[in-house]
């Protein structure tokens, strides 16, 4: 099923505008959505981040932004963190040109989003880094059962009373 790309504009006054764009296959996984989703964009970097990772720790994507946007690093087409052994190629910086070296993955028959970190120019955060800018790993907290998402309640109920 192919759905038609979408423009659409957030906030009451238009001040930050959204492009919304959807996946020409339904399903393709995100491998294929993560590239289209970086073909669409207009800026020199941008910031993958996953709908159901809550807890995104903002130091974690402003390092992995500083890095990208180095002086030095304008060969590099991503700066990717490591955690508990695994890429994140979801809590990520990237250059919307990597969007064709995805495509390319894609054509070739890869679906394994880990496979962005075999790319030639694509930097890997180690995940001692990580650790001294989200030492519980925070940011890669995905919520993807109802159990994940009590758990997470009880976690902002608990930061809540703190305050």
């Amino acid at each position: 099923q192919m759905i038609p790309p979408a423009l659409t504009a957030s906030g009451p006054d238009d001040a930050c505008p959204v492009r919304i764009v959807h996946d020409g296959v339904v399903a393709a996984g995100p491998l294929p959505a993560l590239a289209l989703g970086l073909s669409a964009v207009t800026m020199e970097l941008a910031i993958a981040l996953p709908c159901d990772a809550p807890f995104v720790r903002p130091a974690l994507v402003t390092d992995l932004a500083r890095r990208l946007a180095a002086a030095d690093a304008a060969a590099l087409l991503a700066v990717i963190p490591m955690w508990s052994g695994h890429l994140q190629p979801l809590v990520a910086t990237y250059r919307p040109r990597v969007a064709r070296e995805l495509d390319a993955l894609v054509a070739r028959g890869e679906t394994r989003l880990q496979s962005v970190g075999q790319l030639r120019d694509v930097a890997i955060l180690a995940e001692d880094d990580v650790r001294a800018l989200d030492p519980a790993g925070e940011s890669f907290r995905v919520l993807n059962t109802p159990a994940d998402l009590a758990a997470a309640e009880r976690v902002l109920a608990a930061r809540a009373d703190r305050r």
